[in-house]
């Protein structure tokens, strides 16, 4: 069996690959950060930083969303965002 000619990998095609990965990842609303940011910002352990903002989920100071994230510019993940909780949309009666 007889296998077909694959075509080579150039570093343009790489970079076009790389290129539509970044631009799949989501943009966070304004406030809403990933938990390696709070970590930072809190200087605190990434588990204590997991306890204070489910904590701040829990008592709705805060809100939790998933978008995907891109990563060291090599592949785009869901991961969750963090931010302060934003009004929820009035019901309109009928």
């Amino acid at each position: 069996m007889s296998q077909g000619r694959q075509t080579p990998v150039t570093d343009a095609l790489l970079a076009a690959i790389v290129a539509e990965i970044h631009n799949r990842a989501d943009k966070p609303p304004t406030g809403f950060f990933p938990l390696e940011v709070w970590e930072k910002r809190w200087k605190v352990k990434r588990s204590a930083v997991k306890k204070y903002l489910n904590e701040g989920v829990k008592m709705g100071i805060l809100e939790r969303i998933t978008l995907r994230h891109s990563y060291q510019g090599k592949y785009v993940r869901r991961a969750p965002y963090y931010g302060p909780a934003r009004k929820a949309a009035k019901k309109q009666r009928s």
